[in-house]
């Protein structure tokens, strides 16, 4: 008989979901500059977690906390809460409509809402990657490591960590977890797949967290048969291709989930058939995970203050339907540079970071030309880098001053401010040249 979801295992994920968002709804919690929540909110969440970090500080920030990350992600990506146009103690989140209906769901639908989110707008890569010391984190990972609690481990049973570099010669993605990364364990503790003693944690002679023993949950065991057609790289949105272990797996995305993209009822198939009989609510799911609940207005006007230095500046104002292709234009107009290089913003304004919207001439999307400004998520003091010419690598600091609603937006962007002189783009070689 195939295991079948289990109530127990499912129980702290929705209760510690539902702790957060009612701590920042009772509380009034803005997120900071950063887009996350304040230390005092997260020490104070972290003492009702199923799963607390148990050396935690009031003065540690909110990446110390794997379940609030995880929660507070879920929350924010899905609509569930409305973090506002601004930052500051006069901008606290809301809960949105798409919050009411998600609490009118029962708690396996809200389990399967929660690990699909997890699924769709976890950034692995930056998440797990920085964790484990290295600038990449392959999806396959978790991929191979949901196959193996599946259908190498059975319910219940003991899994021991082994030594390190074991699982380089055998393949073993789950000890590579054990030995390298445990904050995705953590996650997949929170989502029930797992579970673990906090007193199995110690330190290796590196210095990292490492795990010595772990179980497979019925949950767990159950879902990766899901996963198995339902691919992390195939439903998140931070990878840009699908990648295939085998031909089989091509095969099977060819002639299943190609036919069941995420937003069809066949998608969910897989999952609901993990959980007790009729017990999913697939268009309640559907709704609030794949269909898009809003539209771009006209009426709102965003202000950027575009930076070189202290004292040379432009401020551009842009419509919510303008595009990054087209603040890219204004930029060019406003300091009298010639388009003719590549460019890309970096939305969390760090250089190479994936977190970037790209010049259309790239290799990799998402493209300026496609993202409209009032898409991305923006918030009021919000640094982006603009960085132009990959060679010369022009920085320009991109701050948003503010965001008005019921403004006509103009026709295009407009320069409204200008301060400072801009450089030469191509200044003059005072040296003599060498002959050869």
């Amino acid at each position: 008989m195939n295991p079948v979801v289990n109530e127990k295992d499912i129980a702290a994920t929705v209760r510690d979901f539902e702790t957060v968002c009612s701590y920042i709804l009772k509380n009034e919690i803005p997120l900071t500059a950063r887009g996350g929540l304040g230390k005092k909110a997260c020490f104070e969440m972290n003492a009702h977690m199923a799963y607390p970090v148990p050396d935690a500080k009031i003065t540690n920030l909110m990446s110390k906390y794997p379940s609030i990350v995880l929660y507070l992600t879920v929350a924010l990506k899905t609509g569930l809460l409305d973090p506002g146009l601004t930052i500051g103690p006069k901008s606290s989140m809301k809960a949105t409509d798409a919050y009411a209906a998600y609490n009118r769901m029962n708690a396996y639908s809200k389990h399967l809402f929660i690990f699909l989110a997890w699924m769709k707008y976890i950034d692995a890569e930056t998440l797990y990657g920085d964790v484990m010391g290295m600038r990449w984190f392959h999806h396959f990972l978790i991929e191979l490591s949901l196959d193996q609690i599946g259908s190498i481990f059975k319910p219940g049973a003991i899994i021991k960590r082994k030594g390190r570099g074991d699982y380089y010669r055998n393949d073993d993605a789950f000890q590579c977890l054990m030995n390298e990364c445990v904050p995705l364990l953590h996650h997949f503790r929170d989502l029930g797949l797992v579970g673990y003693s906090d007193g199995y944690l110690e330190k290796n002679d590196y210095n990292r967290t490492v795990l010595n023993e772990a179980w497979v949950t019925e949950t767990g065991a159950a879902l990766s048969a899901a996963c198995s057609t339902r691919r992390f790289s195939w439903v998140n949105v931070y990878e840009d291709e699908c990648m295939f272990n085998d031909e089989r797996e091509e095969e099977l995305y060819e002639n299943d989930f190609k036919k069941n993209p995420p937003g069809s009822e066949g998608f969910l198939l897989p999952f609901a058939a993990c959980y007790p009989e009729n017990e999913i609510d697939v268009s309640a799911i559907n709704q609030l995970l794949f269909e898009d609940r809003e539209s771009l207005s006209a009426d709102v006007v965003y202000k950027f203050r575009v930076s070189l230095s202290r004292g040379c500046y432009r401020e551009i104002q842009c419509g919510a339907c303008d595009t990054f292709e087209d603040l890219h234009f204004a930029i060019q107009r406003a300091f009298d540079f010639g388009n003719d290089h590549l460019y890309a913003f970096f939305l969390d304004g760090k250089k190479w970071s994936r977190h970037s919207i790209n010049a259309p001439e790239c290799d990799d999307p998402p493209f300026a030309c496609d993202v409209f400004i009032g898409e991305a998520g923006l918030r009021v003091k919000q640094n982006i880098l603009y960085l132009f010419d990959f060679g010369d690598q022009w920085m320009f600091t991109v701050t948003l001053l503010s965001i008005n609603e019921g403004e006509e937006a103009p026709e295009r962007p407009i320069i409204i401010k200008s301060v400072g002189e801009p450089p030469e783009q191509y200044p003059a070689y005072d040296g003599d040249y060498d002959d050869d």
